[in-house]
C-alpha cells in the first residue's frame, strides 16, 4: 500500500479518492438545499458554484492523471480514430445535434408539446438549476458548456480510462456511468431516469470514436437545448394558460 501511495500512480489515486468523495456528498449537500427548512439558493449562485466545482474536479484528475506520468491522449484528448469507429461517433454526435433542434422547434411552434413537456418537467426536481431570468439563461448556456467539457474529461475521461487499467472496459464504463448519473441526484428519481440513456449514449461515443471530442460537442448541445426549451416554455407559459382556460371554459361542441 506504501508502496502505490508514494509511487506516481498515488498522484491518480488521490485524484479519484477526491472524485469518488464528491460524487457521494455533493448530492448530499444539493438535498439538503432543497429541504423546506432550508433557504433555496438561486440559479445563480448553483450555477456559479457547481461551474467552480465542476473545474476544479477536472483539473485535480487531470492532474493527477499527467503526474501518474500518463498523457492527454490516453485519457481520449485527441483526434477521433479513422475508420468505422469516428464515423459512428460523429453520427451519434450528429444524431444528437438534430434531435435537440427537432426538440425546440417543435417546442416552439406546439403548444401541445410544450404541455407534455411541462408534464415531464413536473417528474424531475429542477428547482436548483432552473433559470428564473434572462441572466439566468445565458449562465445555464455557460454552465452547458462548462459541464460539457469537464463532466466528459472526469468521467468518461479520466476515471473511465483509469479503471479500465484495473478491470475490463465494461466494468470501467459501468462504474463511470454510475458515478455521473449518481452527481444528477439532486433531480430526483425522475431525473436519474432521464440523465440514464444519456449518460449511456456519450459513453457509446467516447467508446466508438476512442475520442472525448465529439461526445464534449454533443453533451453541449443537449445541455444547451435545454436551456433554449426552458426559455421557450417560459416565455408561452402565460399564453398556454390562457388558451386551455379559454378551451376549458367553451362550450363543447354539438
Amino acid at each position: 500500500m506504501l508502496d502505490l501511495i508514494f509511487s506516481p500512480d498515488g498522484f491518480l489515486v488521490a485524484a479519484l479518492g477526491l472524485l469518488a468523495l464528491a460524487v457521494c456528498v455533493i448530492p448530499l449537500l444539493d438535498h439538503r438545499k432543497s429541504t423546506p427548512d432550508a433557504e433555496p439558493p438561486t440559479p445563480m449562485t448553483t450555477y456559479r458554484q457547481t461551474m467552480v466545482m465542476l473545474w476544479v474536479l477536472a483539473a485535480v484528475c487531470v492532474a493527477g492523471w499527467l503526474l501518474s506520468g500518463r498523457t492527454l491522449e490516453e485519457i481520449g484528448w485527441r483526434p477521433v480514430a479513422p475508420g468505422w469507429g469516428g464515423l459512428l461517433a460523429w453520427a451519434l454526435a450528429g444524431s444528437a445535434l438534430v434531435y435537440c433542434l427537432y426538440q425546440i422547434v417543435g417546442t416552439a411552434v406546439s403548444a401541445k408539446t410544450r404541455a407534455s413537456v411541462r408534464r415531464q418537467l413536473g417528474q424531475v426536481e429542477l428547482d436548483l438549476v432552473r433559470p428564473q431570468s434572462r441572466e439566468d439563461a445565458v449562465a445555464f448556456q455557460a454552465l452547458s458548456i462548462t459541464a460539457g467539457v469537464t463532466e466528459e474529461v472526469i468521467f468518461r475521461g479520466v476515471l473511465l480510462v483509469s479503471i479500465s487499467l484495473v478491470a475490463p472496459l465494461w466494468a470501467a464504463a459501468l462504474i463511470s456511468l454510475a458515478a455521473f448519473i449518481l452527481l444528477h441526484a439532486y433531480q430526483g428519481l425522475g431525473g436519474l431516469v432521464r440523465v440514464a440513456p444519456t449518460a449511456v449514449f456519450l459513453t457509446a461515443i467516447v467508446l466508438a470514436g476512442g475520442s472525448l471530442w465529439p461526445a464534449i460537442l454533443a453533451h453541449i448541445v443537449i445541455d444547451m437545448a435545454a436551456g433554449a426549451v426552458f426559455a421557450i416554455l417560459d416565455r408561452t407559459e402565460a399564453q398556454d394558460r390562457r388558451t386551455e382556460s379559454a378551451l376549458a371554459a367553451a362550450p363543447p361542441a354539438p
